[in-house]
């Protein structure tokens, strides 16, 4: 009977997480239908960057911005690539914000359970999911900034330092360099 209870409860942790990240993407993806173009002056250098790696670009983009905005503009370079920039572009990069703003949920919560074992596992999914709620967080999915695959790093960076204890293995480091 016990085995049955903690497979139950196994089974209903794992649906509410997905239930939680679900309705965390719909949050993040809610708006982007609605933007035809580039929202924020913030988001020229990411896309001007992502330009020039696709080779669409003039190197002016890259001595003006400098390398700030490097790594989020090689995820956007593919799509520059595939769909020539422009709206359908935009709108991809929205929801790759939002799948990244999702995930950031369950690497906060794994992270929180790590290093909180003896709170109540729900507590923590509804302080992670709370996390993910603030409204700096939401605003900023609505942008195709950098802002959403940091968080997403930061948070798995976490993830991985919480369980060097757990492994010495050196990849688990080369892993959290990576994300950081």
């Amino acid at each position: 009977m016990v085995e049955k209870e903690r497979s139950r409860s196994f089974y209903l942790n794992i649906l509410s997480t997905e239930l939680a990240v679900l309705l965390l993407f719909a949050i993040y993806s809610w708006q982007s239908g609605e933007f035809v173009g580039i929202y924020s002056a913030d988001e020229v250098p990411f896309w001007r960057i992502a330009y020039l790696i696709a080779g669409k670009g003039d190197i002016s983009a890259f001595s003006s911005f400098g390398s700030a905005s490097f790594g989020y503009s090689l995820l956007l370079a593919p799509l520059v690539l595939i769909f020539g920039g422009g709206t359908c572009a935009y709108r991809i990069a929205l929801f790759m914000n939002a799948l990244f703003l999702a995930f950031s949920f369950v690497f906060a919560y794994l992270t929180a359970r790590k290093l909180f074992p003896d709170v109540n596992p729900y507590f923590i999914k509804l302080s992670a999911f709370a996390v993910m709620l603030l409204p700096d967080i939401i605003c900023k999915a609505y942008t195709t900034t950098g802002f959403a695959p940091t968080v997403f790093f930061m948070w798995a960076a976490l993830w991985l330092f919480s369980n060097l204890d757990l492994t010495k293995k050196p990849w688990y480091f080369a892993l959290s360099a990576i994300c950081l």
